[in-house]
C-alpha cells in the first residue's frame, strides 16, 4: 500500500457568506493522508472524505461537496511540520473529522452550527406559511371548479 496526500478545498459557513455577499472566492484547504492500492482508490476515497468533512461542518447531512480536490504529488511544498500532523488513514476509513474541525476552528464551529440551524427552523416556518397558502389557493380552485 502506497501513501497519497489528497487536498481538498471548500467554503467554511463564514466564507461562504462572505462570497455570496462581496463576490469573493476565499476557500479553505484540508489534507489527509490516504493508504491505498492505486491512487484512484485514494482519490475517490478522499472525496468521500472531503464531502463527510463538509457536512459535519455544515452538521447536514444532505450538504453535497462541490470543492476542488487533488493528489498532492509536490509533498515537499508544504512544511514538514504541517505534514506532520495530517492524519492518516486506510482507503474506506474515515479520520476523526470532529476533532479535525474542532482543532481548526475551535468555537467558531459551534457558532457556525447554531447560526445554520437558526435559518433552517426559519425556512421550515416561512415554508409551512406557503404551504398553507397554497393549499387554500388549490381549495378555492377546486370549489370554484365544482361551482361551474
Amino acid at each position: 500500500m502506497q501513501k497519497y496526500l489528497f487536498v481538498f478545498d471548500f467554503e467554511t459557513p463564514a466564507q461562504s457568506k462572505n462570497n455570496d455577499l462581496f463576490e469573493y472566492n476565499d476557500k479553505d484547504t484540508e489534507m489527509v493522508y490516504i493508504k491505498a492500492e492505486k491512487e484512484e482508490q485514494a482519490f475517490l476515497w478522499g472525496r468521500k472524505i472531503a464531502e463527510k468533512y463538509v457536512r459535519e461542518m455544515y452538521n447536514n447531512r444532505l450538504m453535497p461537496y462541490t470543492g476542488a480536490a487533488h493528489i498532492e504529488k509536490n509533498e515537499t511544498q508544504y512544511a514538514p511540520e504541517i505534514l506532520k500532523k495530517v492524519p492518516i488513514v486506510l482507503y474506506g476509513m474515515h479520520p476523526d473529522i470532529e476533532s479535525m474541525l474542532l482543532k481548526r476552528y475551535g468555537k467558531d464551529l459551534d457558532e457556525w452550527r447554531s447560526i445554520i440551524h437558526e435559518k433552517v427552523l426559519q425556512t421550515t416556518k416561512s415554508n409551512k406559511k406557503y404551504y398553507i397558502i397554497a393549499a387554500i389557493i388549490i381549495a378555492i380552485i377546486i370549489l370554484f371548479a365544482l361551482i361551474f
